[in-house]
């Protein structure tokens, strides 16, 4: 019942629990469980089956567990310090429980490749988007080429740039 929930992912049963459980008449037994259940985005779940023996419903469970659910998130590889621009040799991928992370949790080290990141990061610890900024194309206080055109004619000077600039973005 539990795999419908995680398809692509791996998990695994780390707690589980059967509340309501007593002897049943000889028969051909199933159990039904309620459809309605989501899972939590902490691991904990808590659902209802029903108990049927040769087609007569004779109880109602409450099955209660722990998962966990193993996926690769991106942790430094190496400490990381503020300011600095992620390179794919700073960081790389491990298996973790996703349960009990934060919900932003970087999956693919492509996400962070060329970001900058705004806070010290240890070693093994996984790294998250809000402690990312894009790295600026052009830094303020770098000499620039200002150059103006119109039609054939063109102007072309230096200047200082005044913030840091972004692809796509004015400076």
């Amino acid at each position: 019942f539990l795999s419908d929930f995680f398809p692509n992912g791996k998990y695994n049963l780390k707690a589980f629990n059967v509340r309501g459980i007593e002897p049943y008449p000889q028969g051909d037994l199933s159990l039904v469980f309620d459809k309605r259940y989501t899972p939590s985005n902490n691991g904990r779940f808590s659902l209802y089956a029903e108990v049927w023996v040769d087609g007569i419903k004779e109880d109602r469970l409450i099955v209660t567990g722990r998962l966990s659910q193993i996926k690769p998130v991106v942790v430094a590889a190496t400490r990381l310090e503020r300011g600095q621009t992620i390179t794919p040799a700073d960081v790389t991928l491990r298996d973790m429980d996703l349960f009990g992370q934060q919900p932003d949790v970087m999956t693919s080290v492509d996400q962070v490749s060329g970001m900058v990141i705004t806070r010290t990061i240890d070693k093994g610890e996984c790294v998250t988007r809000g402690e990312f900024k894009r790295a600026p194309a052009i830094e303020k206080g770098a000499v620039i080429k200002l150059v103006a055109k119109k039609n054939r004619l063109s102007i072309v000077t230096l200047g200082i740039s005044k913030e840091d600039g972004y692809p796509g973005r004015p400076v």
